[in-house]
């Protein structure tokens, strides 16, 4: 978005930084030596799958069944995913997995590098105040420049607002689309 001027105006609504997901871990746990150790054996992959001609695939990331071991994201995830409210048959959150090296692309940028460059389009962040991603905005928030709003929605975690018709805050957003959208 920063580099397309086109565009007017942008809302996020659970917004996942998948790059700094994937070099960092959720809630940045992963440590340097953990990201170097799996870039190498994503690396050593990448050779495997070239001399394969066919990529490798990781496992199915969602469990069929979601269990009393299962944590809480997983179990958040698998319950949109894995039942009507989300599943398709082609969603690799529904049915497949992504291949083994796919964190290379994703761990190779800061997808936010940019941030401050969206304005003065005007952005607005929405997250629930129980969902595992809200610091995903919270940064982007304190990062970006004006004009920018960050709405948090009480009692909602992060995939109440893909679905949840209570929790969605559509007046809001239609006045935000209608005022930037001129």
């Amino acid at each position: 978005m920063a580099a397309d001027k086109r565009i007017k105006a942008s809302i996020t609504a659970s917004m996942y930084d998948m790059c700094r997901t994937m070099q960092k871990g959720i809630n940045d746990s992963v440590t340097n030596e953990q990201k170097q150790k799996a870039l190498h054996d994503l690396s050593l992959q990448r050779w495997k799958d070239a001399e394969n001609k066919t990529p490798a695939y990781a496992p199915p990331g969602l469990p069929d069944k979601v269990t009393e071991d299962t944590d809480s994201v997983t179990a958040m995830f698998a319950g949109y995913y894995k039942t009507n409210r989300g599943f398709h048959v082609n969603s690799l959150n529904s049915n497949g997995s992504w291949t083994v090296t796919n964190a290379i692309s994703f761990m190779n940028f800061d997808i936010l590098t940019f941030i401050k460059d969206i304005a003065p389009r005007p952005i607005l962040l929405i997250a629930g105040d129980h969902a595992h991603s809200k610091y995903f905005s919270d940064d982007i928030y304190k990062n970006a420049s004006e004009p920018k709003e960050l709405l948090i929605i009480e009692d909602a975690n992060h995939v109440d607002l893909y679905d949840n018709l209570k929790k969605i805050p559509f007046e809001k957003i239609t006045k935000f689309l209608n005022e930037n959208l001129k």
